[in-house]
């Protein structure tokens, strides 16, 4: 009888935590339609034994392929749990090894990037409202430690988040040894995941070998850790708040990129930490931030450029410029208008009568295009007439005063006629010397820069 009374508490203050959870910060409600992870381990059954009481819950079950005959075991149990409790349930095959070469990303991104987009296409297609995921409060304070290891701000040290989108984690403040004594007591069956018992990976390493030490010295280290978490969570707000604020001052953000004023930067207090919290998110590292704030401080040579995987980072005169990586405009040669018409860089239109050209536009005569016309990259000594000006101009003193930053001169691209007069300079000024008339009439083509 006492036993009993004992399982009941248990039970009664792991439903309570979880229902505390969803109600404050609203991961859903009665009506919502679920989308649970089900791996077939403890974790995702116990939740699975939860949800099912009170809420409308399907099963999605990832075979990644990684565990041989372990894997099949594991779907076919999950198929068989399904059925009995009498949930529907999805599954999908991954080949995760091939993908993660494919991608050059680790198996455990691999797996995690394939996880998560199927799950949002289940949610589409059979237009459900959540992705639940089984993550506990011990998950939490391991992220805490690989983040704290791997180098994180505030941002990366308050852990997971009950709700990040469609994806929401109603157990994040119950421990694995909560929801054990909760699977034994309920005779809950699972599957135990062998790849758990593993040092190599280092969430397993600290899971057996870091975090029992931390017990040994604090017995309620799990929930000092929660409360922990939960003062980070509240006071990464507060950073947030305030980078709110200082960004509108310090960032000129575009479609095409991220510009960070360099003067406005230096005059705060923390100018490194603010390059941590602009420029993390873009994958570049702390020791390429020193070196950023190191030459802007020194008042470095400006065009110097950084790179992460993903981003180009250039410091200019004024600004430190953020873009995104993609693939450059290739010089192209147009030997007819034919061609010129099916290019995927300009939407070419015959006009009979001349009008104003907008900023990525230029105006010509027919007559005036001599082909092969070629779209190339800017050239040191390339001269032209620019619009509205008296005499020739280097290219590079034209945009030097149009006061476009020495790295954004590279990227120019420039129009040439088949007679190398340059047309236009894409898309600051078209040439003087194929200055069209206002009232003048004829055979017009407009050429729209679409890049």
């Amino acid at each position: 009888m006492i036993e009993f009374l004992r399982f009941k508490s248990l039970n009664l203050k792991v439903l309570k935590k979880i229902e505390e959870n969803i109600s404050k910060n609203r991961l859903f409600d009665k009506k919502s339609k679920l989308l649970l992870g089900m791996s077939g381990g403890i974790d995702s059954v116990a939740l699975a034994s939860i949800l099912a009481e009170s809420y409308s819950v399907s099963l999605a079950h990832c075979n990644f392929n990684l565990r041989g005959k372990e894997s099949k075991a594991d779907e076919k149990f999950c198929e068989s749990l399904a059925e009995k409790m009498g949930l529907p349930i999805y599954i999908q095959s991954f080949d995760t090894v091939k993908i993660s070469k494919q991608r050059g990303i680790s198996i455990q991104m691999a797996a995690r990037e394939l996880r998560y987009q199927w799950f949002e296409e289940l949610l589409k297609k059979h237009k459900l409202d959540r992705i639940v995921t089984a993550h506990h409060a011990d998950d939490r304070i391991e992220t805490f430690f690989i983040n704290l290891i791997r180098g994180s701000g505030v941002k990366g040290l308050k852990g997971m988040k009950s709700r990040n989108g469609n994806v929401v984690r109603p157990m994040l403040e119950i421990s694995k040894k909560e929801i054990q004594v909760y699977a034994e007591k309920k005779k809950i069956r699972f599957r135990e995941d062998s790849s758990n018992n593993s040092d190599k990976y280092e969430r397993n390493f600290l899971r057996h070998h870091i975090i029992p030490l931390f017990h040994k010295l604090n017995p309620s280290f799990d929930q000092t850790m929660i409360k922990n978490l939960n003062i980070l969570k509240d006071e990464s707000r507060i950073v947030q708040e305030y980078l709110s604020n200082i960004s509108k001052k310090l960032i000129i953000q575009s479609d095409k990129s991220t510009k960070i004023r360099k003067g406005d930067l230096l005059q705060t207090d923390y100018p490194l930490s603010l390059l941590h919290q602009f420029l993390e998110p873009f994958g570049f590292n702390y020791s390429q931030m020193q070196s950023v704030l190191k030459n802007i401080s020194r008042r470095g040579v400006s065009g110097k450029k950084f790179f992460s995987s993903t981003n180009e980072m250039t410091i200019g005169k004024e600004f430190i410029q953020v873009k995104r990586i993609g693939k450059k405009t290739k010089d192209k040669k147009f030997s007819k208008m034919s061609e010129l018409k099916r290019s995927t860089i300009f939407k070419v239109d015959k006009l009979n009568e001349f009008i104003l050209p907008l900023k990525n536009e230029v105006i010509l005569r027919e007559k005036d295009l001599q082909f092969p016309v070629s779209i190339r990259s800017r050239m040191d000594g390339d001269r032209f007439h620019p619009f509205g000006m008296k005499g020739t101009k280097l290219v590079s003193d034209f945009l030097k005063d149009e006061k476009v930053e020495a790295y954004e001169r590279d990227q120019v691209k420039i129009l040439v006629n088949g007679n190398k007069d340059i047309l236009w300079v894409i898309p600051f000024r078209s040439n003087e010397r194929y200055r069209i008339g206002k009232n003048e009439k004829g055979k017009f083509i407009k050429l729209s820069w679409f890049e």
